[in-house]
This record gives C-alpha cells, sequence and structure tokens, in this order.
C-alpha cells in the first residue's frame, strides 16, 4: 500500500507538470538552497564520540505562470552517523521537508504534496501527505492538512495511514482590520487508535500599543477543557511590558498507558519587563510563577540586554529544587567578515531537599564565525559542560556552508 502511495504521489506530480506546461505561461526554472557539513566531537566522561552531519535545503521553482501561479519543490534532508570507531555506525537520513508546492491554480489557494511540517494553534505534526490553503480574502482563510505522521524513531520509513493518520485545520477570519479570529481542529492516530483529538479557539487583536491574545482548548477524547491561554502585552515607547497565564493539561497520548493516571493541570504565569536606558542598552525583569497542588516554583531574572550581548541574574525557588546564578551571551564583530561570540552559564543549584550542599554548574561556548563571500560561511565552536553529573563534557563543533543559486530567483525567496 505504501508504494501504491509513493506511485500515486509521483504519478500526480508528472500529472500536474503536464497540465501546467501546456497553459499559456512564462515558463522559468530556477534553483536555490544552502548545503552545510557539521563535524562534531564530544568527550564526555572521557568517552570521545564523532558524528558528521550533512545538511541541504533546496526550492526548485519548476514553472512560472503569467500572473501568481507558480510550481515548486521544496526539500529539507539531514544525514548524520557515529564515527566513534574506524567505520561509521548507526547512519540515519531523516527527510524534514520533500514537497511539491502549487500556487494560485485555483486562484487564491495553495497545495503542498508530500512531506512536511503542518500546524495550527491546538497542535502540529510531521506528516506525509497534503495541505490545502485557501484565502480569497482577509476575512475568510482556510487551512486544511492530512496524511500520516513521521516517527521520530523510523523516518526513513513512511507509516501507513490507517493506523498513524493526522488530520486537521483552520478556519480564520478578519471582521475588522485589528481582530483575528481561529477555529482550530486536530486529530491523530497511533497503532490504529485515537491519541489526540483537539478543538479550539483563538483571538488576537491590537489596540494603540496594547497586544491581547487569548486561546481556549477542548479535549474530546476527555469530554473537557484542555487548556486556557491569556497572553497580553504592552508597548510604550521606551518600554515593553508583557504577561501570561497559561492553565492546560498534561500531553499524554489518549491510548498510553499513562492516561489512565490521575493528573494535575499546570497553572504558569509570566510576567516581562524591559526598559531602554541608553541607546540600544535596555534593562529587563522576568517573573515566571508556576502554582502546583505540593509546591509552588518562583523563578525571576533580572539583567540588561543590547543587540550585541546580555547578562542576566536568575533566581529560582520552590518546586524543582533551588538554583542562583548568572548566564549571558556576546556577540563581537572583528571587521567585516569576522565574528567572535561566546556564552556563559554559572550558578550554584539543590535539586533535593535532602541535600546538604549546592552543586556547581558551569557551561559555556566559544567560537569565531567567517564569511568569505560568495555564499561561503565558516563555524569553529568550543563548548563545555560541568556539574553534578557530567564532570568533563567538552565539545568541537566545525561548520562551513555555502549558499547557490541558479536561474529565476523570482517566487522561491520567500516559500
Amino acid at each position: 500500500m505504501i508504494r501504491r502511495q509513493i506511485r500515486g504521489g509521483v504519478v500526480l506530480a508528472v500529472f500536474i507538470f503536464l497540465v501546467l506546461f501546456q497553459t499559456p505561461a512564462i515558463q522559468a526554472v530556477g534553483l536555490n538552497g544552502r548545503v552545510s557539513s557539521d563535524f562534531y566531537v564530544t568527550d564526555e566522561n572521557d568517552t570521545t564520540h564523532v558524528r558528521p552531519f550533512e545538511r541541504l535545503r533546496a526550492d526548485l521553482l519548476a514553472w512560472k505562470g503569467a500572473g501568481k501561479e507558480s510550481l515548486t519543490f521544496h526539500t529539507y534532508l539531514r544525514w548524520t552517523a557515529d564515527w566513534s570507531k574506524s567505520t561509521l555506525r548507526d547512519p540515519q537520513t531523516f527527510v524534514y521537508d520533500a514537497y511539491l508546492k502549487l500556487t494560485g491554480m485555483p486562484k487564491g489557494t495553495v497545495i503542498r504534496l508530500g512531506r512536511q511540517f503542518a500546524y495550527n494553534s491546538v497542535g502540529s505534526a510531521l506528516l506525509d501527505g497534503v495541505r490545502l490553503q485557501y484565502q480569497g480574502n482577509r476575512r475568510f482563510q482556510v487551512d486544511m492538512f492530512g496524511g500520516s505522521t513521521v516517527s521520530a524513531s523510523d523516518p526513513e520509513k513512511i507509516q501507513t495511514p490507517a493506523d498513524f493518520s493526522v488530520v486537521g485545520g483552520r478556519l480564520s477570519t478578519q471582521p475588522v482590520r485589528s481582530l483575528r479570529l481561529g477555529l482550530n481542529w486536530i486529530m491523530r492516530r497511533m497503532d490504529g487508535f485515537t491519541a489526540t483529538h483537539r478543538v479550539g479557539l483563538d483571538a488576537e487583536t491590537e489596540i494603540d500599543h496594547v497586544r491581547l491574545y487569548g486561546r481556549a482548548i477542548y479535549n474530546v477524547v476527555g469530554l473537557r477543557v484542555g487548556g486556557l491561554l491569556m497572553r497580553a502585552s504592552y508597548a510604550p515607547p521606551k518600554w515593553y511590558l508583557s504577561g501570561e497565564f497559561d492553565w492546560r493539561e498534561p500531553s499524554v497520548s489518549a491510548n498510553s498507558i499513562f492516561s489512565l493516571i490521575d493528573f494535575h493541570r499546570y497553572k504558569e504565569t509570566r510576567f516581562e519587563a524591559q526598559r531602554k536606558v541608553w541607546r540600544r542598552l535596555a534593562a529587563v525583569g522576568q517573573l515566571h510563577v508556576g502554582v502546583f497542588d505540593s509546591d509552588d516554583s518562583w523563578r525571576i531574572g533580572v539583567g540588561m540586554r543590547a543587540d550585541n550581548f546580555s547578562v542576566v541574574w536568575r533566581h529560582q525557588k520552590g518546586y524543582g529544587g533551588i538554583n542562583d546564578g548568572f548566564y549571558g551571551y556576546a556577540n563581537v564583530p572583528l571587521g567585516r567578515r569576522w565574528e567572535c561570540f561566546a556564552t556563559a552559564n554559572a550558578g550554584r543549584y539543590r535539586i533535593q531537599e535532602e541535600q546538604v550542599d549546592r552543586s556547581d554548574a558551569y557551561s559555556g561556548s566559544l567560537g569565531l564565525l567567517w564569511r568569505p563571500g560568495h555564499g561561503w560561511l565558516a563555524r569553529g565552536e568550543g563548548q563545555y559542560l560541568r556539574n553534578a553529573v557530567e564532570k568533563k563534557d567538552l565539545r568541537l563543533l566545525l561548520r562551513i556552508s555555502k549558499d547557490f543559486s541558479f536561474g529565476d530567483k523570482t517566487g522561491i525567496g520567500m516559500l
């Protein structure tokens, strides 16, 4: 059955090509993308691993019509293996994207066929299937998708829709320019049983400097409210204030044995304030509160932030233990083509109440970036980690990538 689906998709793709090339249109071919090679060396507690990563991202413009019609092909794939011995072991190819995209036929539609990532406000999925989007005007938009989910443990396999199907969609409307409303739905099957079935409503509006967003999710399988989210932000001159309240149930598949265990919903509140103090330098403050039945969790942060650096002191107390420390990053241009960057994280923490003394935790990275031009990029980065579990974790990342582009570039850049 899987082979018939693949053959059917190929036949459909050929059919679309033949139909399009018979229409009076401007024919064009263009290709752009990026090829990159990574070399990741890790030394964890005297055990060395070497892992190469090869990545390809490409967009092919196969046909472009006289108006906004076009046919494109998109792909993003990654190959990796473990090179800890004299030979490569456990090779794996992961295809993240491999789909045809037909735009503007019929007018106002976008059709994607193949492996792709689809999402709405109640769920998301990496699937082998089809996605249809239609936008006649700003007052009415439709986004529907369906297919079989991609297995995280065996991504090279195409799973049967009968046992691993996923379908969903979104209907959205914009009755006035400052208000957007959406109705969302997703249903997923795992091993032939319904694992997820949710519907949801969301609304977003912006008035002057205030932006508001709200979302409600209903769990159809459990016949209960699955989550409520309220978010607000206010951005007058020199200020940025935001707050969020999230009330939701744990993400557990309905066909899992863990769904039989009683649970408590997450109740989390977040606040953030940012004040520009000088040019692009700003003072920031953060507060995150998690409410649980047995104990609450508090996390605060205070620091400074600019375009090329940030440093924040954090304090955590309550559920999850105690943690105090600093973290930050910096990017320093060394000319037009060179850039140095670094990250640092240092703190002392205690997870168990029985633990008398706190443990130290340190992590950091230091690297150099080079852009010689013509789409080339080279990056070298050293990483270090130490905590109560990992006494010595040293890593080295080397990366080189090249952008490429051939033929007609119009119509592919923002796909």
